[in-house]
């Protein structure tokens, strides 16, 4: 009798330790979307001010009020979206001044600049202010020290999710080790491995729940509609359970003409892998609001690498222009993105640089390729070619299932090529998929050429 109350306090007491552990990631995932929306916000009101200020410049330069388009449509904008960015920087805890600088300092430059601009009663003190944009400086030291504050407070949510999940592990470490001395101390052998087995178990499946809710929290299942841009991804687990690592792929939109995309791998497997990851993959996002160079991205997400010791990271980001119709690209240890043309052969596209967390100091850089009409991109892990044990034959073979794939007639690029490799069976480690298919580029040479 006395087995069966204990066995029934012990599962509830993992109930209640398991539901309270996803509570925790769950509300940490909801503030760092919460953080990324204010940065973004962010963003897009330097955007604003910097659309103000381009608009009257070039109004002045030539007098025509086409020129006011972006400044119309900027000030229109300014006021909701500024109010916008207050509430989300409050709600955050984050100090809102830098925002309500901001706010003051549009105001000052509509008052003294843009109005008197638009009337031609511009003072030769405000035609100097324009020249010098000290306003607008201004502006930017107010969104250099606000972008300062969210990727702070970034940190202390993430410091804090980590304290609170190492002391729940930790617990539950102690509670089975609690567990185990009981049922030894019965003295009844079958017993005893009933409850070995039983807490190896427990165990297994509170790390297995804790990396699955951890990636389903920062997971990106549906990508962004973006125009020309057909984008599909895949990923299939590895077929050992236990091996639950660090694969993921991105893409995001930034703005309305540029798109983001990553994909990476964390050494590894487990709760600590998910982690990195997330981590990872958050710190690189980050860097993509204000940084427009692959490399420079990679640096950034090198220093939050360097902070976890022991742990590598690959990865392959890069970004898509559809006013220049390009690509520009970086890697870090990552195996090469297919470049498959309409015509021609595959370029193998890798720029050479280290894995995350492999240097102190590394050296990143971004190339570039120019987008054809009916190209596409493929990225991949490295589970895609090693599942077979030899890398070189699965590298040939996912270039003939890349080369057996229209891209001009295929939907979905990504699932059909999992498909082709693993014929409905499991890999043998975790496998990220993503594809770009550029569907229409017949307007950006011109717009290279007028460039």
């Amino acid at each position: 009798m006395r087995h069966v109350v204990f066995g029934i306090v012990l599962l509830i007491v993992f109930l209640v330790a398991a539901f309270w552990l996803r509570d925790v990631i769950a509300r940490n995932a909801g503030m760092q979307q919460q953080l990324q929306a204010a940065q973004f916000q962010r963003g897009r009101l330097l955007k604003l001010q910097l659309d103000e200020e381009t608009g009257i410049r070039g109004y002045l330069s030539t007098h025509s009020r086409a020129f006011l388009a972006p400044y119309d449509a900027a000030r229109r904008s300014f006021a909701a979206d500024s109010e916008l960015l207050e509430k989300s920087v409050a709600a955050l805890r984050i100090d809102d001044t830098p925002v309500r600088r901001e706010r003051a300092i549009n105001k000052r430059w509509l008052a003294t600049v843009a109005d008197p601009a638009l009337h031609g009663a511009l003072s030769p003190q405000s035609k100097k202010q324009i020249l010098g944009k000290s306003l607008v400086d201004a502006f930017r030291a107010n969104d250099a020290a606000l972008t300062a504050s969210i990727q702070a407070r970034s940190r202390q949510v993430e410091r804090a999710a980590g304290g609170l999940l190492t002391r729940m592990l930790f617990g539950l470490v102690v509670l089975g080790i609690i567990v185990v001395l009981v049922v030894t101390g019965y003295g009844y052998a079958q017993n005893r491995l009933s409850r070995r087995l039983h807490d190896r178990d427990v165990e297994y499946e509170r790390e297995r729940h804790a990396v699955e809710v951890l990636e389903n929290a920062f997971s990106r299942p549906d990508l962004p509609a973006f125009p020309n841009v057909l984008l599909r991804g895949a990923y299939a687990p590895a077929r050992d359970e236990a091996r639950v690592g660090g694969d993921w792929y991105d893409a995001y939109a930034i703005g309305e003409r540029r798109l983001l995309f990553s994909i990476g791998d964390v050494a590894g497997h487990g709760l600590e892998a998910a982690v990195a990851m997330s981590r990872v993959r958050q710190s690189i996002t980050t860097a993509a609001m204000s940084e427009t160079d692959p490399a420079e991205m990679l640096r950034v997400a090198n220093d939050v690498v360097a902070l976890q010791e022991g742990r590598l990271v690959t990865v392959a980001c890069g970004f898509v222009d559809l006013d220049k119709g390009g690509v520009t690209f970086a890697t870090a240890g990552h195996p090469p993105m297919l470049f498959v043309r309409a015509r021609g052969p595959i370029e193998l596209l890798t720029t050479g640089g280290p894995p995350l967390g492999a240097a102190a100091t590394p050296r990143y850089r971004s190339e570039s390729r120019q987008i054809e009409p009916a190209a596409a991109l493929v990225l991949y892990t490295d589970g895609l070619t090693e599942h077979g044990r030899d890398t070189v034959k699965g590298e040939r073979r996912l270039l003939q299932a890349v080369r057996a794939i229209d891209f001009r007639k295929c939907d979905d690029p990504a699932s059909t090529l999992l498909t082709s490799i693993f014929s409905g069976n499991s890999p043998a480690d975790d496998v990220a998929i993503l594809t770009l298919t550029f569907t229409r580029a017949a307007a950006w040479p011109l717009r290279m050429l007028c460039a």
